[in-house]
């Protein structure tokens, strides 16, 4: 462990060097529009993918939920996380993301934990500070935090692309309404058929 955290130490202490004055933050994209684990990709500026080099999924993550560690340019211990809402900014609570830098032997850890979940019951926010990022869920990528020369986006759903479904209520008037519907035709077969073998009356020849 003290190993990886040297390695990582060096290489960022050499990306840190060689990075140009104003040279812009990579982008970490947490994907949740999937049918499994969201993904994750990091970007450079120049649209390069380090993914590979700069990330590892932990093996917690499932679906909806994701755990991953991220190298970065070493910072002090911090915890910060932005909320996702599905309708307004404090109504339906949908994702929540944190982003956790564990105290570490050398001012720090470089490896931070990264977490994303669309069930915000898995992933507690107690001791962590509020981004001032949170927003209402669009769909598209959304910055969720600016952090230790990163900025983190996540896409998950828009309101319009969930399935609702029916509540006791409305299945209760759905099953009422067509037990009347197919009470309503019984009853009108029933005198057509009564209509039809009704003996005819000699007025009616």
């Amino acid at each position: 462990m003290l190993k990886r955290l040297l390695c990582g130490l060096a290489a960022c202490c050499l990306l840190f060097a060689l990075a140009p004055a104003g040279a812009k933050a990579d982008t970490v994209r947490i994907d949740d529009l999937t049918d499994g684990v969201p993904t994750v990709q990091v970007l450079t500026a120049g649209g390069v993918d380090v993914t590979a080099s700069r990330v590892i999924i932990h093996s917690d993550s499932a679906p909806e939920f994701l755990h991953f560690q991220i190298f970065s340019i070493v910072a002090l211990p911090a915890a910060d996380y932005t909320d996702l809402f599905e309708d307004f900014l404090g109504g339906t609570l949908s994702d929540r993301f944190l982003l956790v830098v564990p105290a570490g032997p050398i001012r720090g850890n470089p490896f931070f934990d990264v977490f994303f979940a669309s069930d915000p019951a898995q992933l507690s926010n107690a001791g962590a500070l509020n981004s001032g990022l949170n927003a209402v869920e669009t769909g598209s990528f959304q910055l969720v935090l600016d952090f230790g020369g990163d900025q983190y986006f996540v896409r998950s759903d828009a309101p319009g692309d969930r399935t609702e479904v029916p509540g006791p209520a409305t299945l209760t008037l759905l099953g009422i309404g067509t037990l009347t519907l197919v009470g309503s035709r019984a009853w009108r077969r029933r005198k057509a058929i009564a209509d039809a073998t009704r003996p005819t009356s000699a007025g009616d020849v």
